[in-house]
């Protein structure tokens, strides 16, 4: 939306003061693609965060397991976890005391944070759920499985990590591509096809 707008504001600038200069043409540029930068910054920002903390989460449950001997408790625990993460625990725990629901599935009704964590349609989150309540149905060895848990997120993450960096050169390509191949294009050919149509 304000992508949009400041695109189109900036195009009714270039068209109203005819100035069609390598400067104009980048700043329109980067005026329609700042705010979609940002929000796309801000919101990869919050998942890599929380894909960071999942398994500091999952240590924390398995630690409070081995005292409390109750999952819920432990869940409510990881809820006061600073951070992105928390947050969306305190909202599942939240949730299933206002619906006066189960937190983790029993008789075959899934649990408030199987539910809660899939309607947010992040599968990190919904993995990190459904094995959560997996461990909860089993009952038996909470404690060890919830580690084991801890340890295979924190492999992942740095699966991902060493994933990300080697495609780096790959993410540059499309803001490199924007802030200086199309404002060149558009330096050359704009004001070729505005001599055009003034022949006319």
């Amino acid at each position: 939306g304000q992508s949009v707008l400041l695109g189109l504001g900036g195009l009714a600038y270039l068209l109203l003061s005819r100035n069609f200069s390598m400067l104009s043409l980048a700043g329109v540029a980067l005026a329609a693609y700042y705010p979609y930068m940002t929000l796309r910054s801000r919101a990869g920002s919050v998942r890599d965060t929380v894909k960071r903390m999942l398994p500091e989460a999952a240590a924390l449950i398995s630690a409070e397991m081995s005292v409390r001997d109750s999952m819920d408790q432990a869940v409510e625990r990881a809820a006061t976890l600073p951070g992105a993460l928390g947050v969306l625990l305190r909202e599942a725990v939240d949730r299933a005391r206002t619906e006066s629901a189960l937190l983790f599935s029993r008789d075959r009704v899934d649990g408030t944070i199987v539910r809660h964590f899939d309607e947010l349609r992040f599968p990190p989150l919904e993995a990190f759920a459904n094995r959560m309540d997996a461990i909860a149905i089993k009952g038996t060895d909470g404690p060890a499985r919830m580690n084991d848990l801890a340890h295979d997120l924190a492999t992942e993450y740095q699966v991902l990590v060493a994933i990300a960096a080697e495609t780096l050169d790959n993410k540059l390509l499309l803001p490199m591509t924007i802030f200086f191949f199309l404002p060149l294009m558009a330096a050359v050919f704009i004001p070729l096809i505005f001599g055009v149509l003034q022949t006319f």
